[in-house]
């Protein structure tokens, strides 16, 4: 039963790391929140398999219990799966209506789950436990496998989409994505082919491999974390040096005040991090909208300044801004 203790462990680990990453995010657009719920989803999954284990581990009389429950996390993590899909493409290449189909379906096989025609038994290996296949069992197969083609095949068509805001946000989530859908795919086919295959160990992995993907993408779409107490700071000297800038200010023009105070703001950002990304996350908008403000006042090409990764050339001081437009 040792064994067991190591799943349950493995399980643990990732549902640790999956909960610390979604507490410290925040979930502010609809791109966000369907990571959460997707997150969730998988942090009650690999919950339940600890427990599970544990069970296992001191032969409990309860563990078919928590076996059905991480069953039917899988059919709710898959649904899940495809609404990150659709929300990740724009709800594109008719994303919505894909969606509620597989709603429908999901919703037919939890209603055969609850009346055990999905699952005969479980049989215990020395590794896993294995589902016996009941009367409707190729249902459920037929969802898994269907959920996770259409949420590849979804991606993919965003990924080849002339819009390169989406296309890039596709080939992210697609990258993401690919891991856990390969294996619920691998894992359906060894079980056709006769194989008693499990998502215990390799699902857990796949999932946290999705997290990691995500937290690396320099656009901070799909996570954005809290500000650490060092950039709340930063962010309150911003603000005071703004408005001193402001307060500087001779003329009481709202247009110039306006274009000090944007400018003051990018510059300041800039110069505390030293890049585009770094920069967008303390000013809590978006990488491609600083990078249109940097090109606006500072007659930098967004590519140019990621480039060189520092603040863009020829940029003077914001308060020696104000006293040329005055002098104009």
């Amino acid at each position: 039963m040792s064994e067991y203790l190591w799943l349950g462990l493995i399980a643990l680990v990732a549902a640790t790391l999956k909960g610390y990453i979604l507490y410290k995010a925040v979930s502010k657009t609809q791109l966000q929140a369907a990571f959460a719920i997707l997150s969730i989803t998988l942090i009650i999954q690999n919950a339940l398999e600890f427990v599970g284990s544990i069970a296992v581990a001191n032969e409990a009389g309860n563990v078919d219990v928590y076996v059905h429950l991480v069953i039917a996390t899988l059919y709710c993590m898959m649904l899940s799966l495809l609404y990150f899909g659709v929300v990740s493409t724009q709800r594109r290449f008719h994303g919505p209506l894909v969606f509620k189909f597989f709603s429908a379906w999901c919703a037919l096989v939890a209603a055969l789950h609850a009346s055990g025609l999905l699952i005969e038994e479980f049989q215990y290996t020395a590794y896993s436990i294995i589902s016996v296949p009941g009367e409707f069992y190729a249902v459920f197969l037929g969802f898994m496998a269907g959920g996770g083609l259409a949420t590849t095949t979804i991606l993919v068509l965003g990924a080849r989409s002339q819009q390169s805001e989406l296309s890039e946000r596709s080939v992210v989530a697609l990258k993401a994505l690919s891991p856990v859908v390969a294996v619920i795919l691998g894992v359906i086919i060894f079980r056709l082919l006769g194989f008693q295959s499990s998502t215990v160990i390799a699902l857990p992995i796949a999932s946290t491999i999705f997290l990691w993907v995500l937290m690396m993408d320099q656009r901070g779409e799909f996570i954005r974390f809290e500000r650490s107490l060092l950039d709340q700071w930063t962010v309150f000297v911003i603000k005071w040096r703004t408005l001193a800038h402001l307060a500087s200010l001779k003329s009481i023009n709202p247009h110039q005040w306006r274009d000090t105070m944007e400018k003051s703001l990018v510059q300041s950002a800039m110069d505390k991090k030293r890049g585009i990304q770094g920069a967008a996350d303390l000013l809590g908008i978006k990488r491609t909208t600083l990078s249109s403000k940097v090109e606006k006042h500072f007659g930098r090409s967004r590519q140019s300044a990621e480039r060189k990764n520092e603040r863009p050339g020829g940029v003077e001081p914001a308060v020696q801004n104000s006293e040329r437009i005055q002098s104009e």
